[in-house]
């Protein structure tokens, strides 16, 4: 098929659509009855509720969510944010009467790759750090039963380490470029601060951190980076030259004094230091490559690599070479003569005689699950963590090993978030006004910043004013408002979405909202994209008559061909079904500096843009679903109340044939009136009352059966309503 956008030219303000109009309804409790038509919902379009959407979204303004105030930086998919922002989204779609709810659908199976460990002093904590930056947590209080995620932070966490003065530290390396990153936590991995940030610093991902005492310590890693601290870790400092190792990565460190350092890099290069890091020298190369080195004392020490160990017994001066028939990845000199390693396949191997012989342990826990870091308590148990487990051993002279496995691989679910206005007369024929609520930042680290405001809270805020105008309009036709999440990912949200329609309902059409923040070509047009030969023209024309109609600056124009269009949330549609779907999208949007970027705020936006764009859709929208236009009845109805049964809020639509007093109450089983509503002479009108489930003293309402009363002069007129909570 071939793609196509199809070209109007700005033709200023028209009435077109007179014909169709809006029945007067009461907003949030109280009347409105001033009849309008097409063109006056559109003339509501409000610039201003737009920015305040986008705002909220995109971290300029604070949110209140469960009773605490934040700031919503990023909607990454994988983020907490975005569970924030969520529920920011579907608070004020119930705020505007609508009564939404969430779709979950499989993001991912989550196997994280565990790449570092470490005990507490006390040896009643083990953290666990993933290469997605999740902290886990197992206590001995707790049995030792499991582990928790309790925290994450803004890297891939190499290395996990908790220093003798108690803190934790992850070196890391930096989501989205090879720079690396420490993080600093004082109460137990709960919060952290990002206490070194090697963007632009020449210091690349921190494969290993190492601490001597409570103040003193050093971190290493790719290309020779190296940074120190003298202060436990308040501040680092990168003075050596890279060429010090001649650029070699740096994988596995240990220190023998306060200013006395040791590395192995690639190449099976160990270095030496004995001036707090300044200067190092080449000290032993190995005949293999080497992952790690530990030292228990300033004599004893161990390099451990792919199928070889190195020890020495007088403080590096010489070095012995064994074979072991192991990769060895890590390892940790329990005391002078007793270490423990580990490595590809998750075997444990144990040396007794300072690294001259090893053995396996028997106790194959992990099958072949690499393990990564090592931890090892006081008491002998060892602690590995590799890929998607963490395995225990407990170990005792007297006793086989004793084996525990902790399984990390969790299913991950997106969120989409959907609410409706039903249709009065064919609610099983929907119209679909939709855009995804997450983001990404492909510039850095998503979990850390990324905005998008104009991708794409400026797609959420325009479903969101939809959403607004619509919520006392009486259509013909449903209207369904969706937030996609996992855009950014594949479409993953919508295309689960599609792949389950249901077979009963009749999607008409579906207007997608993708990035329209700004004319990025500079020639005051709008671009909607769908393809040809398929019902997909019905919607463009509606578009395109729909901005010649209603838009005050802009227009829509010819933007995309063929396969060139821009993948969005509407091909999912396409993928599934032949269903009408097209994309409404920024003019230009491919030269937007911001675009997946921390840079993608509001600040760039131009918000009479977006509203020009919320006037296209909203009227092509609404002409499709139809608003109702019936004469008055010619005596009271009192007609059902939609939905029902409700959670939170409900629709009580009636009509008056002339001007009567009125009285709407709500009453329960026992015949006790639980809420005047109306007590006012009225019309003649055509209204909708929207009741919040609250009484007169504005508590809520508790569930079960209630009575819709409706008394208009010498009529009376009663419904039954459930209320669901």
């Amino acid at each position: 098929m071939k793609g196509f956008i199809l070209n109007y030219s700005h033709a200023g303000l028209k009435a077109l659509l007179l014909s169709i109009v809006v029945i007067p309804v009461a907003i949030s409790g109280s009347l409105h009855s001033q009849t309008c038509q097409v063109c006056d919902l559109i003339d509501k379009v409000n610039p201003f509720s737009i920015e305040g959407t986008v705002r909220a979204i995109s971290g300029e303004d604070s949110v209140n969510i469960d009773g605490m105030m934040t700031l919503i930086k990023t909607r990454y998919t994988f983020s907490d944010q975005k569970t924030t922002a969520m529920k920011y989204l579907m608070k004020v779609a119930s705020d505007l009467g609508y009564q939404p709810w969430t779709e979950e659908f499989i993001l991912t199976i989550d196997t994280p790759d565990l790449t570092g460990i470490d005990i507490s002093s006390g040896m009643d904590t083990v953290w666990a750090g993933s290469i997605e930056g999740n902290i886990f947590r197992a206590t001995a209080s707790d049995g030792w039963t499991a582990f928790e995620l309790i925290s994450s932070v803004g890297g891939r966490v190499i290395e996990l380490v908790n220093s003798p003065g108690g803190r934790l530290f992850a070196a890391c390396k930096t989501i989205g470029s090879g720079y690396g990153r420490i993080f600093t936590s004082t109460d137990g991995g709960v919060t952290w601060i990002l206490s070194y940030d090697g963007n632009n610093q020449n210091v690349y991902a921190l494969n290993t951190i190492t601490f001597w005492n409570e103040d003193f310590g050093f971190a290493a890693g790719d290309a020779g980076s190296f940074l120190y601290t003298a202060d436990g870790g308040e501040s680092w400092f990168s003075e050596v030259d890279p060429s010090e190792f001649g650029y070699r990565s740096i994988n596995g460190s240990s220190a023998t004094g306060p200013f006395h350092f040791w590395v192995v890099t690639t190449g099976g290069y160990l270095y030496e230091s004995e001036n707090f890091g300044r200067t190092w020298m080449p000290v032993y190369q190995a005949s293999a490559w080497v992952n790690d080195v530990d030292f228990f004392n300033a004599d004893r020490g161990i390099i451990v690599g792919n199928k070889v160990t190195c020890y020495t017994t007088d403080g590096g001066e010489n070095w012995t070479e064994t074979v072991v028939d192991a990769d060895l990845r890590c390892v940790v000199m329990v005391d002078s003569v007793k270490a423990i390693a580990s490595g590809g396949g998750g075997d444990i191997w144990i040396s007794e005689d300072g690294g001259a012989t090893w053995t396996g342990t028997g106790v194959e826990c992990t099958g072949e699950t690499d393990v990564w870091r090592i931890a090892v308590s006081d008491s002998g148990t060892i602690w590995g963590a590799g890929r998607d487990e963490v395995v225990r051993v407990a170990t005792d002279e007297y006793l086989p090993p004793d084996c525990s496995i902790y399984a990390f691989s969790d299913t991950i679910f997106g969120k989409n978030i959907i609410f409706r206005r039903e249709g009065e007369t064919l609610p099983g024929n929907r119209i679909i006004i939709c855009g995804h609520y997450d983001s990404i930042n492909r510039s850095t680290d998503p979990f850390v910043c990324a905005p998008g405001a104009d991708d794409n809270g400026s797609g959420v805020a325009s479903v969101m004013e939809c959403a607004r105008l619509l919520a006392d309009a009486r259509l013909e036709k449903t209207v369904e408002f969706i937030l996609f999440d996992g855009e950014e990912l594949g479409l993953m949200g919508s295309v689960a979405f599609a792949r389950d329609l249901d077979p009963s309902v009749t999607y008409e059409g579906v207007f997608n909202i993708d990035m329209a923040g700004n004319d990025y070509a500079g020639n005051s047009t709008i671009s909607v994209a769908g393809y040809d030969g398929t019902a997909d023209t019905v919607l463009v024309d509606l578009l395109m008559r729909s901005s010649e109609s209603y838009n005050r600056i802009y227009s829509l124009d010819w933007g995309f061909r063929g396969s060139h269009q821009p993948a969005s949330d509407n091909l999912a549609f396409k993928e599934i079904d032949e269903i009408p779907a097209v994309l409404i999208i920024e003019t230009g949007y491919f030269e937007n500096p911001h675009y997946h970027n921390c840079t993608d705020l509001v600040d760039f936006m131009d918000f009479n843009y977006v509203a020009d764009v919320v006037r296209s859709v909203l009227g092509a929208a609404v002409s499709l679903a139809g608003l109702r236009s019936v004469p008055l009845a010619e005596q009271v109805v009192l007609y059902q109340n939609y939905p029902n049964p409700f959670f939170s809020s409900t629709s009580i639509p009636f009509e008056l044939p002339e001007s009567l007093p009125v009285e709407l109450s709500i009453f329960d089983v026992s015949g006790r009136r639980v809420a005047r509503l109306i007590n006012e002479r009225l019309g003649p009108d055509r209204i909708v009352y929207q009741w919040d489930g609250r009484n007169e003293t504005g508590e809520t309402v508790a569930s079960g059966l209630y009575f819709i009363r409706l008394e208009a002069g010498p009529y009376t007129k009663v419904k039954k309503t459930v209320i669901l909570r």
